[in-house]
């Protein structure tokens, strides 16, 4: 999979976890940094919260995030017990997966355990960006 074409990827995380979302900058620099790219960049985009407020930008943004969570070679969940729109962008990557058998799932962080769908088969836990591209070398 890391041969010639660029491979894609996403993070899925809360955005209003700051640990979290730094972690996962922190991820995606280095992914970046082997040549990976993100399918898209919701990090460092505009809070489009309250919803309601802004419902033209939230339609773009809910678009995007799904076909990119859809359209990476591999995932990284990055779970909290408290989430909500990372579960979205998980099922859909899950659904995906079970249509095609891509992307690659991976789970991190200390939630790891803590949610039932990240047991679903298509995932593999991990503690590290190193191991995740381990496996995708491997």
């Amino acid at each position: 999979m890391c041969d010639s074409d660029t491979v894609k990827f996403y993070i899925a995380t809360r955005y209003s976890n700051e640990k979290y979302r730094q972690l996962a900058l922190q991820l995606k620099a280095e992914l970046e940094s082997h040549g990976h790219q993100m399918t898209f960049d919701w990090m460092n985009g505009e809070n489009v919260k309250p919803y309601n407020d802004n419902p033209e930008k939230t339609t773009v943004v809910a678009k995007k995030a799904l076909d990119g969570a859809k359209n990476a070679d591999f995932f990284i969940l990055i779970p909290e017990e408290n989430g909500t729109g990372m579960y979205v962008e998980f099922g859909a990557a899950i659904a995906e997966f079970e249509r095609t058998g891509a992307p690659k799932m991976f789970v991190m962080g200390e939630d790891k355990f803590s949610v039932l769908f990240n047991f679903h088969p298509a995932c593999t836990f991990v503690d590290s960006l190193d191991e995740v591209l381990e496996l995708l070398e491997g």
